[in-house]
């Protein structure tokens, strides 16, 4: 995320990103906010959400992981957890780089969220997010060694 959005977040939340200034050691927001400037809307709301249920929480990473939002707490109420798993499932639908509606796509074992355009701009051979998924591989992997191990012929799968 640019360095201005990233500050304006950290000038409007000042106690949700009090770490920020800490050593490495003590947390990764020394590192500032490891995602795209199009989730910088999805991150405002978040921390108001945050504010308003649980106003002791402390962020130690902000960052984008498999296509979604990682917003990782030093301090969790159950309150705090349903706005965060919530801004988790919405990043899934937001555009990581310009803030448009997107989806999870995946290519050369990178896995991102994008917008069509974005997409295009990218041009890195993007395949679609089940093909590049590990869990559908082992799933696919694991009926065609039943049906191996059932007396059938690989050929036959």
């Amino acid at each position: 995320m640019k360095k201005e959005l990233q500050q304006k977040l950290f000038d409007r939340f000042p106690n949700i990103f009090r770490d920020r200034n800490k050593p490495p050691q003590e947390t990764a927001m020394c590192w500032g906010i490891a995602c795209g400037d199009g989730w910088f809307h999805l991150i405002w709301s978040l921390c108001e959400d945050l504010e308003k249920v649980a106003p002791e929480t402390v962020a130690f990473q902000v960052k984008q992981k498999l296509g979604g939002l990682r917003f990782y707490v030093k301090k969790s109420s159950h309150e705090a957890r349903r706005c965060l798993d919530i801004a988790e499932v919405n990043s899934f639908k937001i555009c990581e780089w310009c803030g448009r509606a997107g989806g999870p796509e995946g290519s050369k074992g990178w896995i991102r969220t994008l917008c069509l355009e974005c997409r295009k701009k990218e041009q890195v051979g993007w395949r679609p997010w089940h093909e590049t998924n590990f869990f559908w591989f082992r799933v696919g992997k694991f009926f065609r060694d039943l049906f191996v191990w059932r007396g059938q012929n690989e050929d036959q799968v």
